[in-house]
């Protein structure tokens, strides 16, 4: 299974995940999975049962998990399942549900005594509490786990819950890594040390030039990536490697959302992400002028940010004209805060060549950046809907408008 786009899945918040795994053997990678309602990758011992060997996982990017559970992860795998010869690794994995981050949200959960567990290369980041990986033995036990060279933004890589381990391995990460009996913690790089990232406002974490994770960690296969220091740097990027990407393949054009031509009622503001537009009321607008959608787009991505009484509200992506044709509508989702931007996915009509885009808010008030792509799939029927990486902030006239500070773009996968 790969180059997916899974978006809006598991309504009612059970097992069932944007990928829910069975039998053995299988390969998940370079998808995009967000919005679901608990997990976006299941495996789990009711349906798939105790033995799930030789998957690989990989190269997928998760987010937007647990918007209707808590106890969570992006990958959950549970529980007493043997994941021999599974490997689980490359994966960016953020941006949990506000309601799944006020309990366990890690990256990956190993809950009640999953064993043989191979996690690595794995790279997490905002509201996935409890780290890149979670391992619950429960009180049971839990053995054969190698946990190497995983990258946490903030604070903790590695968290243990009580029980009996043996043969576990924690090395190479970069967060705090949790110790217990049975288990060997060595070489992960306490977040104190500073791990300095290239540009952690723009999600890039691979390492500057004076990183102390450069040369910081130990061989440990499959764990290499190619490093080019006399050691394997910690954590999830190899310094002087070439960046992994994860995700469904897109071709995008990028546009800044403060860059528009021309707008009405709209301004923009110094926000902590950087210059972004505001005050989107209903009646408001901004125009784009000449925006490339190639050979043809048909999902827009929008990295959006709103506070919950500003859920809800929906503006319209129109071409050529403020009246012209609507080939998407957006609506914008809680994430908390103005400056807390979530990317949200929406379906537009299939359109190509070079157009004028304009955003409206017929009601109420939004901002935002957007990225418009298309996935490798043939076209599609004309439908409304779904928008690309943007960001959406507060309506109202009040002075701490909507935010938004990612770019637009329109692509093609």
């Amino acid at each position: 299974m790969t180059n997916n786009l899974i978006t809006r899945v598991d309504y009612r918040g059970s097992y069932a995940a944007g990928i829910n795994v069975l039998g053995s053997d299988q390969t998940i990678t370079h998808n995009t999975v967000t919005n679901s309602g608990r997990s976006n990758i299941n495996i789990d011992n009711k349906v798939a049962g105790t033995t799930a060997s030789g998957h690989e996982i990989a190269y997928n990017d998760l987010s937007d998990y647990g918007n209707l559970v808590v106890d969570v992860g992006a990958i959950y795998i549970c529980c007493q399942v043997n994941l021999a010869g599974t490997e689980i690794h490359h994966n960016k994995l953020h941006d949990a549900a506000l309601f799944a981050a006020s309990a366990p949200a890690p990256g990956v959960y190993l809950d009640l005594s999953t064993y043989n567990a191979t996690v690595y290369d794995n790279v997490a980041w905002n509201r996935t509490t409890y780290g890149v990986v979670l391992i619950n033995a429960n009180g049971g036990t839990t053995s054969g786990n190698r946990v190497y060279n995983n990258t946490r933004t903030d604070r903790k890589s590695v968290s243990l819950f009580p029980g009996t381990y043996s043969d576990t391995e924690v090395a190479n990460n970069i967060g705090d890594a949790d110790t217990m009996a049975g288990v060997s913690s060595t070489n992960n790089l306490p977040m104190a040390d500073g791990p300095q990232f290239t540009n952690p406002a723009l999600h890039c974490y691979t390492l500057g030039a004076s990183s102390p994770a450069r040369g910081y960690g130990l061989v440990r296969p499959p764990a290499r990536d190619g490093y080019t220091d006399p050691k394997p740097s910690a954590g999830a990027y190899q310094y002087g490697a070439t960046p992994w990407q994860a995700g469904v393949a897109v071709q995008r054009t990028t546009v800044q959302a403060e860059s528009y031509a021309q707008g009405g009622g709209v301004a923009t503001h110094a926000a902590g992400t950087g210059s972004v537009p505001g005050s989107f009321d209903g009646g408001d607008w901004v125009r784009y002028d000449d925006v490339d959608f190639g050979t043809g787009r048909d999902l827009l991505v929008a990295s959006i940010g709103s506070e919950r009484p500003y859920a809800g509200g929906r503006f319209e992506v129109r071409i050529d004209s403020a009246t012209g044709p609507v080939v998407g509508t957006v609506r914008v989702e809680n994430t908390g805060s103005w400056d807390t931007y979530l990317d949200q996915n929406f379906r537009i009509t299939p359109t190509s060549g070079t157009h004028d885009v304009y955003l409206s808010a017929p009601s109420r008030a939004l901002t935002a950046p957007l990225t418009v792509a298309r996935r490798p799939r043939p076209p599609r029927a004309p439908r409304r809907g779904r928008r690309g990486p943007r960001r959406i902030g507060r309506g109202g006239r009040d002075p701490r408008t909507s935010r938004t500070s990612k770019p637009y773009g329109f692509g093609t996968s």
